[in-house]
């Protein structure tokens, strides 16, 4: 068995552990459904990548279906940048 061969059986048995195996309904590709810690799931294929990262389908899943209000922008939080801090205050002290 090559070293490719055994890395795919592995994540195979890994993603068998962890998840729900299920296939595209789409692509029909093979991939395990994953819960992450914070209850959020992912679907994984054996490349050990997120699926909807490959499918040519992924526009159509999930909340790309979800329409945004006519008016999310006027609405979205503002962003925080590092910029609006203020500035430390400057030293007039020098050191020899």
């Amino acid at each position: 068995m090559s070293d490719a061969e055994a890395t795919q059986k592995n994540i195979r048995t890994l993603l068998n552990r962890i998840g729900n195996y299920t296939k595209c309904p789409a692509c029909q590709t093979e991939m395990w459904w994953v819960t992450h810690k914070n209850g959020k799931k992912a679907p994984y294929t054996l490349q050990a990548v997120v699926h909807f990262n490959e499918c040519k389908a992924a526009e159509g899943f999930g909340q790309s279906q979800r329409q945004k209000p006519s008016n999310f922008e006027d609405h979205a939080p503002e962003k925080r940048t590092t910029a609006s801090r203020a500035p430390a205050a400057a030293s007039s002290e020098t050191r020899s």
